[in-house]
């Protein structure tokens, strides 16, 4: 599913905007789905037949403890699938699954087609996402000044987050302008590729890829995240961002003023996330 994250996520707001609702099917076979859920949102989230039947392990605990973060938070459903036996359905139980399906309940027939509705709670985000990071928070009473130095100290910190995450942790960041992308920077990035589903670099004239295994954005010059600092780490149990706009300064580059918000907010992140996931071509 993170091939092709930005039309993954069109699709979704296609769907939403005509009044569908989003199921991820097969929770616990990858880290993909895990990565994804807070970005979109399903109101379904679907067991994968091993969780049901297979053995205990420790990526079993993984993804449940994760699911579980999420149902807690928005009020998903959790279905199971492949119980057909009681030793099956405890365990869907045990893991919060109040629908099923399964030879344990009968074949496969018509009868599904005269189900009454599920009761679906309301989307938690609407089709729409916001024209950049920095747009999300612009309204936002949390927007401060700092200078460059002291955001630059921010974000190594939100870095860090990301290398320490096990559950499948996205990294996206966006440096205005491919000079500012410099040796350190892409030493971070280089690191992190491997601890994350996904990791995505931005800037201006980032015409050719600096970062093996990352999805690169040369954004255009009158992109509005053109003119933002941001770095966004975003996994089913964490969420962290410095979203920053440039405010023009000339002098000293440590010496740059931006307006910023630190936020760790649920909801925040995860649609400043989208507006940048949006920007990366199929």
């Amino acid at each position: 599913m993170l091939d092709h994250p930005a039309d993954l996520l069109a699709t979704v707001g296609a769907a939403r905007a005509a009044g569908w609702r989003i199921a991820v099917d097969d929770l616990g076979t990858n880290s993909d789905s895990l990565a994804l859920l807070p970005l979109m949102a399903p109101e379904i989230v679907k067991l994968d037949l091993n969780l049901i039947q297979g053995p205990v392990t420790p990526n079993m605990g993984r993804t449940m403890t994760a699911g579980d973060d999420y149902v807690e938070r928005t009020g998903a459903s959790i279905v199971a699938e492949g119980i057909e036996s009681d030793a099956h359905l405890a365990r869907a139980r045990a893991f919060g699954a109040t629908l099923g399906q399964g030879f344990r309940f009968g074949k496969p027939d018509d009868s599904l087609r005269r189900c009454a509705g599920l009761g679906m709670p309301a989307p938690p985000h609407g089709s729409g996402f916001p024209a950049s990071p920095f747009s999300a928070v612009a309204e936002s009473p949390r927007v401060r000044i700092a200078t460059k130095d002291v955001l630059y100290a921010i974000s190594l910190d939100i870095e860090q987050l990301a290398s320490r995450l096990s559950d499948s942790p996205m990294l996206v960041a966006s440096f205005q302008d491919v000079g500012h992308i410099g040796a350190p920077t892409i030493d971070r990035c280089r690191s992190l590729v491997d601890n994350t589903s996904l990791t995505v670099v931005a800037a201006r004239g980032l015409s050719e890829p600096m970062i093996p295994g990352a999805r690169h954005v040369d954004l255009r010059a009158d992109d509005p995240a053109a003119n933002e600092w941001n770095v966004i780490v975003l996994s089913p149990h964490a969420s962290a961002a410095l979203i920053a706009n440039d405010l023009g300064d000339d002098g000293p580059d440590g010496a740059r003023r931006f307006a910023y918000v630190l936020t760790h907010d649920r909801d925040t992140v995860p649609s400043a996330a989208t507006s940048m996931l949006h920007r990366i071509a199929s």
